[in-house]
């Protein structure tokens, strides 16, 4: 009678272990980037900024930073294209959508050549990963003289 017992108690711990991992995975599996898996107010984890120099400025040690969100510091991706940012003192709205891993940013420029205010999408993030609860967007952007280089981390 022992053996049954042990072995039904074996399995019955089994079976709730392999539920619990099962939970444990499917919030650690990505999910396909796409505008609803994206739409939702998402907590600012953290925004790591490295700052490097190159051309008249090349040789300076480059320069990090680590922003850590306080409570109140959002990225709210809507189904309808906004993009709300409060991060620290500062508040934006852009306008976005997406192109398979990369959120493209609208952003405004004066046309040289009639030099009226025009706009354009630019690729401003690139998703590099996306579950149900965390999102982790990088960024890129360089200038005559800098490279930035951020890692922002969000969740749900």
């Amino acid at each position: 009678m022992k053996k049954p017992v042990i072995l039904v108690g074996s399995l019955l711990i089994c079976l709730a272990f392999a539920s619990c991992l099962k939970d444990h995975l499917n919030k650690l599996t990505p999910i396909p980037v796409t505008t609803s898996n994206l739409a939702s107010k998402w907590t600012l984890v953290n925004d790591t900024t490295t700052t490097s120099f190159w051309g008249i400025w090349g040789g300076r040690a480059p320069v990090g930073s680590n922003y850590i969100g306080q409570p109140g510091d959002y990225y709210t991706f809507t189904s309808y294209g906004k993009l709300y940012i409060h991060q620290n003192t500062t508040i934006d709205t852009q306008t976005y959508k997406l192109g398979h891993d990369t959120v493209w940013i609208r952003t405004a420029y004066i046309d040289g050549e009639t030099n009226q205010v025009d706009s354009t999408y630019n690729p401003w993030y690139i998703i590099t990963s996306l579950t149900s609860d965390k999102c982790t967007l990088t960024s890129f952007f360089i200038t005559p003289e800098t490279t930035y280089n951020s890692v922002i981390n969000l969740s749900r």
